[in-house]
């Protein structure tokens, strides 16, 4: 297993921690090298598709993609990324723009 793979599956770990902690169940797709990383279900029945990032870059056919799979499944795309050490962020994909925005946990 190489250091590259291991620090992505790391970070993918460390996502579902984040976001179990702030109530979601949370599946990751291991080893899928797919669109989406992580379904993170909410009470409520929302549904956010996750893409984690550790460094922050999407190029635009990723966002492409986690839009039009959203899109699909009537879900909410997310990238998580680490912007410093320690913390993790997750942003909403907003496709019409094509910007990321912070969305409240």
């Amino acid at each position: 297993m190489s250091s590259h793979y291991r620090r992505g599956a790391d970070f993918e770990r460390a996502v579902c921690a984040y976001l179990a902690g702030k109530g979601a169940l949370c599946i990751r797709s291991a080893g899928s090298h797919g669109i989406v990383d992580i379904i993170a279900l909410w009470p409520a029945g929302r549904a956010w598709l996750v893409q984690a990032k550790s460094n922050g870059r999407m190029d635009p056919a990723e966002r492409r993609a986690l839009a039009a799979a959203a899109h699909r499944y009537s879900s909410v795309p997310i990238k998580a990324s680490r912007p410093k050490r320690g913390v993790i962020l997750c942003e909403r994909y907003y496709p019409t723009s094509g910007i990321f925005g912070e969305i409240e946990l």
